[in-house]
């Protein structure tokens, strides 16, 4: 299904609250026998904390090297590569963070190609930060996105969760779109929309970047496509705006 390519638009304030790329890789058994010290070492001056967590059920332990301020995570285990970040701001500045981090790993563990990759953007919208607490969540939202809240019938304030998953074959790639309405930790309604890009096949690492930048666009092109203008005059109080040509189109922002 072809998603319209919309303007560019950086949001402000911007929705989007996590971005991820997560690469596949063949199953690396050095990383299940040893500790990734010399890789620690290679990007401990960006990624000062570690951690670690175990999956007993998938025999996985997922090192997690974290920037200072906790923006930042690179995680790693013997089947994927993962950065992701809670402060987006654009993708050359994701870029930047990403090829660095494999380029140390490549070097490290003479991997040098990943078996597919995912891009993921997490926006959360909530209405009472927008200053919008008399609109429903079917008014900021496009009619077929908002599906069962555009019910009369249906009281929003009745609603404790409803969650919606849309799988979509795109001119390059999938993308899985998890969306609905749900709680945050005050208790207050929010509405997530959960975007996965992704793709099979074999990619060079030094090439992810590159392979990306549609993936991108699309990430931007379905927030867009899923927001009422209500919606997007509320997030453009102080928006920057412009037409993107298709190999720099950036952050809804994305």
């Amino acid at each position: 299904m072809p998603i319209p390519a919309s303007e560019r638009i950086i949001f402000e304030p911007n929705p989007l609250v996590e971005v991820s790329c997560e690469l596949s890789i063949e199953r690396l058994l050095r990383l299940e026998s040893e500790l990734p010290v010399a890789l620690q070492e290679a990007i401990r001056d960006r990624y000062p904390r570690q951690e670690s967590s175990r999956d007993a059920s998938r025999g996985l332990t997922t090192y997690d090297f974290i920037s200072e301020d906790r923006f930042w995570k690179f995680s790693v285990n013997a089947t994927h590569l993962r950065l992701a970040t809670t402060e987006y701001t654009e993708r050359q500045d994701f870029h930047r963070r990403l090829s660095p981090l494999l380029k140390a790993f490549s070097s490290i563990y003479d991997v040098h190609t990943a078996s597919g990759f995912s891009l993921t953007y997490q926006d959360v919208i909530n209405r009472h930060e927008l200053g919008l607490n008399q609109s429903s969540y079917a008014e900021l939202l496009k009619p077929a996105f908002a599906g069962e809240l555009c019910d009369d019938a249906l009281e929003e304030d009745e609603v404790d969760e409803l969650m919606r998953f849309i799988s979509l074959k795109l001119a390059q790639g999938r993308a899985h779109i998890t969306h609905g309405l749900t709680r945050d930790e005050q208790n207050r309604r929010v509405y997530v929309i959960r975007t996965e890009l992704f793709e099979q096949g074999r990619y060079p690492f030094e090439q992810i970047p590159q392979i990306l930048l549609p993936y991108h666009d699309q990430g931007g092109y379905i927030f867009r496509w899923a927001i009422s203008d209500r919606l997007k005059e509320a997030l453009t109080s102080g928006a920057h705006h412009g037409i993107c040509p298709p190999d720099v189109a950036g952050n809804h922002p994305s």
